[in-house]
């Protein structure tokens, strides 16, 4: 078998928006997990009886999913609600806790097998909202839930000791038989700066000791500083690749390379995409505005529902399909300012 992988990211202004990542879970799933977790449908009606509708019902992309649609039936393998609005925190509020829960445990007892375990990734932890919190502690605190890999990466700068978020780990921590493994990730040394550039570029790690020093002077380790700081040498024509050697070269030293290279990270990435075509920019503006993740047919929609200063609409004329966005976000792809 193989790995069912699940991950979501928490958002800034989703931060009172309950179980926020865990809708998101089910809006982005790659076509092979999506696939396998359709396969899954009768076992997880089998399970869950009518308590599916309470899923359903919280998350509608689980419903959409799964092809859920309708009236739930009593066996749980009925057809849900197709209109699948996501339900007001009022209204949330209404399903009973306990009752939730339960179901929430229940439908991941039905992914994790010894034939698909599942990747649970969940990221900006510090972000979580409370019901969250909760449920990620009922999942991994189950002695009867097997075959669950969780793994979960938050800002410890923005994590005190009295933070919900720091009781969570440290109950999850004490009930967990298995034992919870925390690793902390420091900046890059200058060796593995050195290490990466000399990978990066195919040359040994003595021909790049300059650059790589450099870059480190810069950047400091940070690892996005230090692919941008790379990318905007080479946008500079300080680092360039020489078609009559073959090879990656520079021809200054290590201060001349250092002032090429931006001190503030915000800066660089805004120079980068200054230089992007008009119709990308505009692309990532309205992208800025809806979810980390999102769908090329949502941003589509959107840019040709915008209006431009001065009051015009548009039709957008220089992206009028899927297939002509596609090819324009996968300029940012290369860029690294997006991933597919």
């Amino acid at each position: 078998g193989s790995f069912l992988f699940l991950s979501a990211k928490y958002q800034t202004l989703q931060t009172t928006a309950p179980f926020s990542a865990f809708s998101d879970l089910f809006d982005s799933i790659d076509l092979e997990t999506r696939n396998k977790l359709f396969l899954l449908k009768g076992n997880i009606a089998k399970a869950m009886g009518d308590d599916v509708s309470i899923l359903v019902r919280m998350f509608p992309g689980l419903g959409e999913l799964l092809g859920w649609g309708g009236n739930t039936s009593d066996d749980g393998e009925g057809s849900l609600d197709g209109s699948l609005r996501t339900l007001e925190l009022k209204q949330k509020q209404k399903i009973s806790r306990e009752r939730f829960m339960f179901a929430f445990l229940t439908f991941f007892r039905v992914l994790c097998t010894k034939e698909h375990p599942v990747l649970l990734f969940l990221d900006d932890l510090q972000r979580a909202d409370a019901p969250s919190l909760e449920l990620i502690q009922v999942l991994l605190t189950n002695q009867n839930l097997r075959y669950l890999f969780f793994f979960g990466a938050y800002r410890s700068n923005e994590v005190l000791e009295g933070d919900m978020l720091f009781k969570v780990m440290r109950t999850i921590h004490e009930m967990n038989s298995l034992g919870v493994e925390r690793l902390e990730l420091e900046q890059l040394s200058v060796e593995d700066v050195e290490e990466f550039i000399a990978d990066s570029l195919r040359l040994e790690r003595e021909d790049v000791r300059t650059l790589a020093q450099a870059v480190f002077t810069k950047t400091l380790g940070n690892p996005f500083f230090t692919r941008q700081a790379l990318e905007q040498l080479v946008r500079r024509n300080a680092l360039y690749y020489d078609k009559i050697m073959f090879c990656w070269s520079w021809n200054l030293d290590r201060l001349q390379l250092e002032e090429l290279i931006s001190d503030d990270i915000v800066d660089m990435v805004k120079h980068k995409i200054c230089h992007l075509s008009e119709e990308l920019q505009r692309a990532m503006i309205v992208a800025s505005y809806i979810k980390s993740s999102f769908d090329v047919k949502t941003l589509l929609d959107l840019l040709g529902a915008m209006v431009i200063p001065g009051g015009e609409e548009t039709t957008n004329r220089q992206v009028s399909s899927k297939k002509d966005l596609i090819a324009i976000l996968d300029e940012a792809v290369e860029e690294g300012l997006l991933v597919r």
